[in-house]
């Protein structure tokens, strides 16, 4: 049985605060319904206090919803009586601070949700006793540091968020016993450097998200143990180079996001082991020049983004190996000739994006080199007038799906 706000909210918004809470109060504990009620959402009530008795005896709540109000304390015993608690939602909220007992009444809780509030700090023990906790968020608030050991207490947890905060550095061993964390957003923070090993017991972590951050490097073996890594985001921050240690052993990567940096230097073997991956986003950096094997192991690689680089030249057989992309993005570069083999090799290619280059003229067997090319980009490119008339005047020739633009 559930109680929404739909059904309260009509009530509340005409009553004080001391009203307010004994109406959903005498909601709540209806003879009726309270043996049976399994579900409330109370969100969106400007709700600022709610007494530690109003949930009291309710032992078979598993969903509570009290985002979006004004809640500004946590009190000692403000869930107790609700052990089966399964779902908590706490955001958008005005909590400040959070007592180490805060959650001491709710052993079977595994979601916790607190993004959008105003934490600037958390006790050392304020989660011990949610053994059983998978998901937990703590996004969008003012912390600017974890204390050490503050998830010891959390091995069944898959979920950590610790984006849009103001964290600039993070204890060593703060992630050593989440052995089941499968998704870990700390985007948008401050952080400037990776503690050494700070991810190794992570094995079955999928999703890794560290951008907008400060990060001039990463350390040499950051990811080693990450077998299991599909989507890795290290995009807005400051690195300058991708050495040949930084992505070993992440075999299973699809989505590797590195643009937004200030990045000049790529290694030959900066994606050597990365033979699953299928999209690389490159853009945004200072690269000038690709190594000629660089790309040599992509085979199964689909779209590669190199806009807005200084790249002048790129070698005929850098793409040669990657026989599967689709798109390839060179736009905003300094490229001033185009190899007359470079997608040979390339059976899948359908967009290539040259604009705003130094092209003066694009080689013919482009056009002919897949057929299953559907668009090439030359715009904001000193075009030869000549090579232009000749374009249109064997127009007809070429596959119909070929658009100039």
């Amino acid at each position: 049985m559930t109680i929404n706000n739909e059904e309260l909210f009509l009530l509340l918004k005409k009553l004080n605060r001391t009203d307010q809470v004994s109406l959903i109060q005498n909601s709540l504990h209806t003879r009726s319904i309270n043996r049976r009620l399994t579900s409330v959402e109370l969100n969106w009530l400007k709700l600022n206090c709610i007494c530690s008795s109003i949930f009291k005896n309710l032992d078979r709540l598993k969903f509570l919803d009290l985002s979006s109000n004004q809640i500004s304390f946590i009190e000692k015993d403000f869930f107790k009586g609700l052990e089966n608690l399964n779902y908590l939602d706490l955001g958008c909220n005005k909590i400040s601070g959070l007592v180490a007992d805060a959650f001491d009444y709710l052993p079977n809780l595994k979601s916790l949700y607190l993004y959008k509030n105003q934490i600037s700090e958390l006790d050392i023990g304020v989660f011990d006793n949610l053994t059983k906790l998978e998901e937990l968020s703590l996004s969008y608030n003012n912390l600017n540091k974890l204390p050490q050991g503050l998830f010891d207490n959390l091995s069944n947890l898959k979920s950590l968020h610790l984006n849009g905060n103001l964290l600039c550095d993070l204890p060593r061993n703060i992630f050593d016993n989440l052995h089941n964390l499968q998704e870990l957003k700390l985007e948008n923070n401050q952080i400037l450097l990776l503690p050494d090993n700070i991810l190794s017991n992570q094995q079955k972590l999928i999703e890794l998200n560290i951008s907008n951050n400060y990060l001039l490097c990463i350390p040499k073996y950051a990811f080693n143990n990450l077998y299991d890594l599909k989507n890795l985001n290290l995009s807005f921050n400051f690195l300058k180079s991708i050495t040949s240690n930084y992505f070993d052993n992440l075999d299973d990567l699809l989505v590797l996001d590195i643009s937004n940096n200030l990045i000049e230097f790529l290694s030959i073997n900066s994606f050597h082991d990365q033979r699953n991956l299928e999209h690389l986003y490159l853009h945004n950096n200072r690269i000038n020049w690709l190594p000629k094997l660089l790309f040599n192991n992509l085979e199964k690689l689909k779209i590669i983004d190199l806009h807005n680089n200084d790249l002048e030249k790129i070698k005929k057989n850098v793409f040669e190996k990657v026989i599967n992309l689709q798109v390839i993005r060179l736009s905003n570069n300094k490229l001033q000739a185009i190899p007359f083999d470079l997608f040979y090799n390339l059976k899948s290619i359908k967009r290539i994006d040259f604009t705003k280059n130094k092209i003066s003229k694009l080689p013919w067997s482009i056009f002919e080199s897949s057929e299953s090319i559907k668009s090439i980009s030359i715009n904001n490119n000193p075009i030869e007038e000549d090579w232009i008339k000749k374009f249109h005047a064997y127009k007809s020739i070429f596959r119909k799906s070929i658009e100039i633009e």
